[in-house]
């Protein structure tokens, strides 16, 4: 939690990580996931956009506004 309440203060992932004060878990989850996603072509918009804050940069305001402005349709179950 302390993770990402930093990461949303403006500070980033990879100097957290770093530092090595905390433990963060899913960070590295998240990027094999989304690895395992691409590879099998499965849409996944939430685990997109927190890859790309947590391995691209992104700011989280961004990924949000990317999210919350998406074409609404129907999911599948």
């Amino acid at each position: 939690r302390t993770f990402g309440e930093l990461i949303a203060k403006g500070q980033s992932p990879e100097s957290l990580i770093e530092s090595g004060k905390m433990t963060v878990e899913g960070y590295q989850t998240t990027d094999c996931f989304h690895k395992i996603c691409q590879k099998q072509d499965l849409i996944a918009p939430i685990l997109d956009e927190v890859h790309a804050v947590l391995f691209e940069g992104r700011k989280p305001i961004t990924a949000l506004e990317s999210l919350m402005s998406r074409e609404l349709k129907e999911e599948w179950t």
